[in-house]
């Protein structure tokens, strides 16, 4: 049987980060929201919404003694957290562990901070959408049908599976 999931809702950003052991950070934040020093030992951190040069989620101290792996290291130095942090002087690239295309992924050490800075590489984004869509479609190959398109999607293929 599955561990049970406790969600809780909090007034303070601080507060919830501090007492999550899995943190989803999704902003369109421009400066950092997620302090390091509000990280704990064996949190893992995704953090996507910073995904342009002048996003940011979290800011250079979270990123120091985690370790950190991006979707693409070009793509991580570019964008966001990484790359602003790099600006400032608070990180440095070869601080990056890898890319998760490689295997790169899970803690090395149980205490080891862990965060994912994906920053959407649309060949990734389209290969999750198409295997989503065979699962689905497999699992109800009678329920698929094709739906006109959207209004401003004109020539686009939309395909709802119920």
């Amino acid at each position: 049987m599955p561990a049970a999931v406790e969600i809780r809702v909090v007034d303070e950003i601080e507060q919830a980060v501090r007492g999550a052991d899995v943190l989803i950070i999704a902003t369109l934040a421009r400066e950092p929201i997620v302090g390091g020093q509000w990280l704990k030992p064996g949190q893992y951190v995704t953090a996507i919404g910073a995904d342009g040069a002048t996003k940011c989620d979290l800011d250079a101290l979270a990123l120091r003694p985690a370790r950190v792996i991006g979707d693409d290291r070009q793509a991580a130095l570019a964008y966001g957290d990484v790359h602003r942090a790099i600006g400032q002087g608070g990180y440095e690239a070869a601080a990056i562990a890898g890319e998760i295309g490689y295997g790169l992924a899970g803690r090395s050490r149980a205490d080891e901070i862990t965060i994912a800075k994906p920053v959407s590489l649309g060949v990734q984004d389209l290969a999750a959408a198409q295997v989503a869509v065979e699962t689905l479609s497999a699992e109800r190959p009678h329920r698929r049908r094709r739906e006109p398109p959207a209004q401003g999607l004109q020539g686009s293929r939309l395909v709802k599976v119920d």
